[in-house]
């Protein structure tokens, strides 16, 4: 899954999907950055997030 996911988005870590995203990187630690990410990156966290649901489900 992991390969799979790569091969979709380029990588697998929260600051790589952040520069795919959203062409930068964020400090979620800082309300100020998190807002500003949240609105940056629209719902694309949440298409990342939707196939890899159904690939567990698809394995499990």
């Amino acid at each position: 899954m992991v390969d799979r996911f790569q091969n979709i988005y380029g990588g697998v870590t929260c600051q790589h999907l952040q520069q795919r995203f959203t062409g930068r990187t964020y400090d979620l630690w800082d309300a100020r950055q998190y807002a500003e990410f949240s609105e940056a990156r629209s719902d694309q966290c949440a298409h990342a997030t939707g196939p890899v649901t159904q690939w567990v489900i698809e394995r499990w």
